[in-house]
């Protein structure tokens, strides 16, 4: 088994935390006037090396940095990411990729096919409604919710500049819940999550994972996880384990009981990404 996290954030990403140790690590060693630009170099330096020992105690052998890439970011962020995994020389495999913003049901994205190519895989960011220019579910009816939804994933498989589903269904819920759509996962008919499944193995693109005790409390907004499981496991779905962390200390936090949780339901650990072996 790899361990393998391939969706976390760097201080690149805006929302990426800076731990209280890198900042006072960072602000020791400047002995001069920085410039912005500069000091940011140095955070994100800084975090990663921090993501790094973590790895080192956590047996992760294979990091995905995916700093979001919205309607206005500078494609040079993912630049400068590369330029200090090769200062830094990890024996972590560590990947660069980007959490995009899916903007319609069309699956639109805001990444060019230039940007895509200094990337080694993208995920789809499939739940960011609250950005202005993020088209917005229809909450007329629980029915019209969920039909844009699969609509959108649809789609974002067909997108080719889209390599990886980021968490689908479960992350918007929290968007549709604040917004008058009471709806928990496990109230999503089984097909959608068939649907999705199948579209995965169609075009070869996993969908992502993780896992927290606490969803399958009784009331809880991702309750009905356990369904979800059962029917990737049962489909061979392909899938990567992301923990969607912003902070070094939640890397592959939930790795391990994911995949113990995946394979109660007859998961096969060939059914992980394949990008994890090369």
């Amino acid at each position: 088994m790899i361990v393998h996290d391939l969706h976390t954030h760097t201080p690149f990403s805006g929302c990426g935390k800076v731990t209280k140790t890198v900042l006072e690590k960072t602000i020791k060693e400047l002995d001069e006037v920085v410039s912005s630009s500069s000091l940011m170099y140095k955070l994100v330096k800084e975090t990663v090396l921090e993501y790094l020992q973590v790895a080192k105690e956590r047996k992760v052998k294979v990091i995905g940095f995916t700093d979001h890439y919205g309607a206005y970011t500078n494609p040079s962020i993912y630049h400068k990411l590369k330029n200090i995994i090769e200062e830094l020389k990890p024996d972590t495999i560590i990947l660069v990729g980007a959490e995009v913003d899916i903007v319609d049901e069309n699956g639109g994205t805001t990444i060019s096919d230039e940007t895509r190519e200094i990337l080694d895989y993208t995920v789809s960011g499939q739940h960011h409604y609250t950005l202005s220019y993020v088209k917005k579910p229809p909450l007329t009816s629980l029915e019209k919710t969920i039909e844009y939804i699969m609509k959108e994933i649809e789609n974002t498989f067909k997108n080719p500049l889209i390599d990886a589903i980021g968490h689908p269904w479960v992350r918007a819920l929290s968007y549709l819940n604040k917004n008058g759509v009471k709806m928990k996962l496990e109230d999503i008919p089984e097909e959608y999550f068939y649907k999705t499944c199948e579209l995965a193995i169609k075009y070869n693109k996993p969908i992502q994972v993780d896992y927290r005790l606490e969803w399958e409390k009784k009331g809880h907004l991702f309750n009905g996880i356990g369904k979800v499981f059962r029917i990737i496991a049962e489909t061979g779905c392909p899938v990567f384990y992301g923990s969607d962390t912003h902070n070094p200390r939640g890397l592959a936090e939930n790795f391990q009981l994911t995949v113990e949780r995946l394979k109660k339901y007859g998961f096969k650990e060939e059914n992980f990404w394949n990008i994890i072996l090369k």
